[in-house]
């Protein structure tokens, strides 16, 4: 039983990514950017190491996705008063 409640919500799991991707593309976005870009809206002021841990990614991936949004004008880099960050 656990089986097939764990198969139906991965299948849904991927449906519902594959449609939300297709909406997102028509925005030039993808899946992992709007994660990124929610999770920033939910967490402000967050720093690039907290979204990696967050999504369980890689820091220098991170990096390279909020970049594109700040080249997209998705999301604006606010300099940290704290110079150690």
């Amino acid at each position: 039983m656990k089986n097939i409640l764990f198969h139906q919500q991965s299948q849904f799991t991927r449906s519902f990514k594959k449609k939300l991707n297709e909406k997102l593309s028509e925005a030039g976005l993808f899946y992992t950017q709007f994660l990124v870009m929610y999770y920033i809206n939910q967490q402000q002021p967050v720093s690039l190491v907290e979204i990696s841990n967050y999504l369980d990614v890689e820091k220098p991936t991170i990096t390279r996705t909020v970049k594109r949004l700040e080249e997209q004008d998705y999301i604006e880099e606010v300099p940290s008063s704290d110079k150690r960050e």
